[in-house]
């Protein structure tokens, strides 16, 4: 019961009855003022007609001479007549006669809907006569119903009828905030659980308005913070399994060492050595991966000369490429303009991708870089090669952490698989665009853009 005294339902419940309260109240208070000022009005108005026609008769009874005396029994006549209590008074202001004598003096100057006119003759004033309602008097017979009932009965309507409206109201409200709320309720009820770790919970969006796209929203964020769980897991598992090779080899070696299995000499600790080295590459890549995802990493963005750094890139990687019997070619583009790089990062991307190509090259075949102008202005980088080529379905795969295209590559061949990660960051993150292109069998190419600075060389 406290839970539903403080739930939205019970506040919105609440909130229209005191509304509804309210606009009753008022509406009561204003009709059944205008109600009772309209009967005083139109009694008034009665009481006027009923005087006249008292005057009139006795105006008649004069005309025909026969004066104020036995004039009693035609005022009560009168007074059963108009069903109102008739009063006559000589020109000494002596009451002569009264149609409800039995009612005595007491009330006489009660001012209870008096209407009083003089008679007179001849131009002078010899009496007064005036009415007054019998309904202020107990045990009155009233022959007819005064306009003050129909005020009552108005007011009594008009209460009942509040009554009635408010609770029927009230009853909607309740069944309507119910129905509307049932979304809240379930989306709170799954908010609770996902809170709780159940990351598969999901609301039902029932309509198209503010509530069921809250709805969409809580159904986005809990698809989002699944599958970044779902990654943190994977990320985790990934991270373990590439460190377990390396520290295992070490561990062995020195165990062997240990044990004098194996000599401490220059070719051993050389292995030793290089486990560390990839130990140590593949700490530094999940570190640059932390940064460039959290945009966290600290960029030096300037306008740079795009051609001078792939002639750097393509010359550092010749000799590697001539021993593997691989050509590396660039043609340097003229009216190139600039670009917004961080001219070190863009390098270590460039190094990656050529890296791959050099790898994935057959004996004798090539790999080419290529510079030319992008989408918007921007400068498009091209590294293609004339290998094997990566299927579409791998090709959807390549930019993700410790993906390799051929699972069957060692550690020491084919890297921890992190380099497109870091490569597809790196370019992001300086406002670029990275992806891939390929056919199988017809070689692969990886393309980045960067923004143009604008100027030309």
């Amino acid at each position: 019961m406290l839970r539903f005294l403080s739930s939205l339902q019970a506040r919105l419940v609440a909130g229209f009855a005191l509304a509804l309260s309210v606009a009753l109240l008022s509406v009561g208070w204003y009709v059944s003022g205008e109600a009772g000022r309209e009967a005083e009005r139109s009694e008034a108005l009665r009481m006027e007609a009923r005087v006249q026609r008292v005057r009139s008769a006795l105006d008649e009874r004069l005309a025909e001479g026969r004066g104020w005396s036995g004039i009693q029994p035609d005022v009560e006549r009168l007074g059963r007549l108009l069903s109102a209590r008739v009063l006559v008074w000589d020109g000494n202001e002596k009451l002569i006669a009264d149609s409800h004598k039995m009612l005595g003096p007491r009330v006489w100057d009660s001012g209870e809907n008096w209407g009083a006119q003089l008679v007179t003759e001849d131009g002078d004033a010899i009496g007064t006569v005036a009415l007054m309602s019998l309904r202020p008097f107990p045990g009155a017979e009233l022959l007819e119903p005064v306009d003050s009932d129909l005020a009552d009965h108005v007011s009594a309507a008009l209460l009942w009828a509040g009554l009635a409206a408010g609770g029927v109201g009230i009853i909607a409200v309740a069944l309507m905030s119910r129905r509307a709320l049932a979304p809240v309720r379930a989306l709170s009820a799954a908010a609770e659980k996902l809170g709780g770790g159940d990351l598969s919970q999901r609301v039902l969006p029932s309509s198209g308005d503010e509530i069921g796209r809250l709805g969409h929203a809580f159904n986005r964020m809990a698809e989002d913070l699944e599958s970044a769980e779902r990654q943190r897991k994977a990320l985790l598992a990934d991270v373990a399994h590439e460190l377990r090779t390396p520290l295992s080899n070490i561990g062995g070696y020195v165990e062997a060492m240990r044990d004098g299995l194996a000599e401490p000499n220059g070719e051993n600790l050389e292995i030793v050595r290089q486990q560390v080295s990839q130990l140590t590459r593949l700490v530094e890549d999940l570190r640059l991966l932390t940064l460039a995802e959290s945009g966290a990493l600290e960029l030096h963005v300037n306008p740079e000369s795009m051609n001078d750094l792939l002639v750097s890139v393509s010359e550092a990687f010749g000799p590697r490429a001539r021993a593997n019997a691989v050509a590396v070619s660039y043609e340097p583009a003229p009216g190139i303009p600039l670009a917004l790089m961080d001219r070190g990062r863009v390098e270590q991307v460039l190094q990656n991708l050529v890296e791959n190509a050099v790898t994935h090259a057959p004996t004798g075949g090539a790999v080419t870089l290529q510079l030319s102008m992008g989408d918007a202005g921007s400068v498009r980088v091209s590294v293609r090669d004339t290998g094997e080529g990566i299927d579409e379905e791998a090709l959807e795969a390549v930019f993700e952490r410790f993906y390799r295209v051929d699972p069957s590559r060692s550690r020491a061949t084919g890297g921890a698989g992190l380099g497109l990660t870091i490569a597809k960051q790196l370019i992001e993150a300086q406002g670029g665009r990275i992806w891939a292109e390929s056919e199988p069998g017809q070689g692969s190419a990886f393309i980045f853009e960067l923004p143009s600075a604008g100027k030309r060389e």
